[in-house]
Order: structure tokens, then sequence, then C-alpha cells
């Protein structure tokens, strides 16, 4: 398991560099003096006091000794992982509030507004990487939980349904996505306002390779070293063909689709980050500087956007 938090991190950390990159920025913008360590040391302290510290070392266990454990453990040491993302929050989100008060206390002294700024937004990012992480050691934990207590995790004759159904779930999901992009754009044309000539809404702007390259390094690596991979796909074949599942085959698809939905959202919302540091560090150019802040909101934008199709298929699995 430390392996895995190990393959996790660098991922995280990994991507988010070479997101940098595409952004503009040099990877040391990543990096806001003692404020990443701070807030690990603040969340130290609160798992400490919670009691759930020996719960939550575990995920640094070996493999082998947490298939030893019992379902009582697990659940702890899942427990104690919730735990660890609500004090991350809390903690980043002090950082974020003080910061944000001072530098509207300090608008007009330029000197101040540089580094309030930083501790703001990567406080906020701070967050969301971690988080990354402990999604992933949540979702191993959650899959070996259903793994313990179902008794039958694969039925003994599968069905793999009509091809019909797989075509008409097919169709189904090119409607549904055709009308969300169409009343999406709609309603950017007719409930916004835009007096920038140069700078015209275009179907153009919507698309960015990077963004989808980053997003799907970030989510499809965190989900394989999750070990949910291969449920995540195996959950679409069930659903488009209508195969008969067991619960613990529906527990464990759902575990993989949430997680992977939360793994978009936290990628999307490093990368928007990102480019936002970005945008900072090339304010110079103030022509351009609207249209930058425009791309560097498309991976938030199709976070949301998968993240909808994913909370509707796993609305089909609990059918």
């Amino acid at each position: 398991m430390v392996v895995r938090f190990l393959l996790s991190f660098l991922t995280v950390l990994g991507v988010n560099m070479l997101c940098t990159f595409w952004s503009g920025a040099a990877p040391t913008v990543l990096l806001n003096g003692f404020e990443l360590p701070g807030i690990i040391i603040i969340f130290a302290v609160l798992l400490f006091l919670s009691g759930y510290g020996k719960d939550f070392c575990r995920i640094f266990a070996t493999s082998k000794k947490i298939k030893n454990l019992p379902l009582e453990k697990i659940w702890r040491t899942e427990n104690s992982i919730d735990f660890a993302m609500k004090a991350l929050f809390y903690v980043c989100l002090f950082f974020m509030i003080v910061a944000a008060a001072y530098f509207y206390i300090n608008i007009d002294e330029r000197e101040a507004m540089g580094p309030n700024l930083a501790t703001v937004i990567c406080s906020l990012f701070y967050m969301v990487m971690l988080d990354s992480v402990l999604i992933v050691c949540k979702a191993a934990f959650r899959k070996q939980a259903v793994s313990v207590m179902a008794e039958e995790c694969v039925p003994k004759a599968k069905d793999r349904g009509n091809p019909k159904n797989v075509v008409l779930g097919a169709v189904k999901v090119l409607c549904a996505v055709s009308v969300i992009i169409g009343m999406s754009v709609a309603i950017i044309l007719s409930h916004t306002k835009n007096l920038q000539q140069d700078f015209l809404f275009s179907i153009k702007w919507l698309f960015d390779a990077p963004s989808l390259i980053y997003l799907a390094v970030h989510g499809f690596i965190l989900i394989l070293l999750s070990g949910n991979f291969t449920l995540f796909f195996k959950s679409f074949r069930a659903v488009f063909a209508k195969e008969k599942i067991t619960e613990g085959q529906k527990s464990l698809y759902q575990n993989a689709v949430a997680t992977f939905r939360w793994l978009l959202i936290c990628g999307g919302i490093q990368c928007t980050l990102v480019g936002f540091i970005g945008v900072l560090t090339n304010l110079t150019n103030r022509a351009v500087l609207g249209a930058n802040v425009y791309v560097a909101m498309i991976p938030a934008f199709y976070s949301i956007i998968f993240c909808l199709a994913l909370l509707i298929h796993q609305s089909k699995i609990s059918e």
C-alpha cells in the first residue's frame, strides 16, 4: 500500500508539473514557502488528536497485511481517510480565508498582493492535490471491504445481454451529450455579455488537447493504482448490455465509478489552478489576459461535463 501511496503522489506531482509547462509557468510556482509543510504538520496533529492516527497509518502497510485485516479495521481505516479529507479541507480553507482577507486589506500595496494571492491559490491547489492521493487510498480500502463482505462478486453465468441494447444505450448517451452541449452553448450565448469584439465566442474555444490529456493521465493512472481500473470499464459493459450482476459487483462498480468521478473533479480543479498560476506569471500582456483565463477554465469545464455523465452512469448501476 505504501508503494501505491508513493506512486499516486508522484503521479499527481508529475502531471501537475507537466501542466505548469503547458500553462507557461515554471514548476517552482507550485511551491509557496512553508505553506505545504505547515499544512501537513497541522494535518498530522489533527489526526493524532482525533484518535485516527494509528488507523490512518495503515495506508502505508503492505498489501499482504491489508488483505488479512478484519472488516472492522478496514472500516476504521476508511473512516480515518474520510476524517483526513475533511480535516485537510478545513485547514486549507483557513489559510485561504486569512490570505484572502489580507489580500483585500493590502489591495493598494502591490508588494503584498502577490504573496497573499499565491497563498489563496496554493492552499486550494495543495488540498485538491493531497485529496487525489487520499481518494486512491480510500478506493482501495473500499474495494477490500466490499470484497470481504460479498460472498460472491462474480456471477457463475454471465448474461452479456442483447447487442441491440448496447447500440440503444450508446445512442441514448450521444443524444444526451448533444443536448447538454447544445444547451450549454445556448446559455453562454444568451445569458452572458461580452463587449470585447476581438474575443468572440467560438466552439473552438471549448477544445483544448492539453487539458484532455491532463485529465486522462491524471484520472486513468490514479484509478489504475487504486485497483479499480478493470472494474470501471466492466461497469460500462454491464450497463450497456444490461447484464445481471450481484450486489457485490454493484458495490464494486459504484466504488470504481465514484472514485473516477472524484479524481476528475480534483484533476480539473488542479489543472485550472495551475492555469491561473500561469496567467498570473504573464500579466504583462493584458490584451490576451481574458483569453488566457478562458483557456485556464476549460479543464474545469471538461471535468464537470464528464462528472455529470458518470453521475448518470452510477445511477444506472443501481437499477
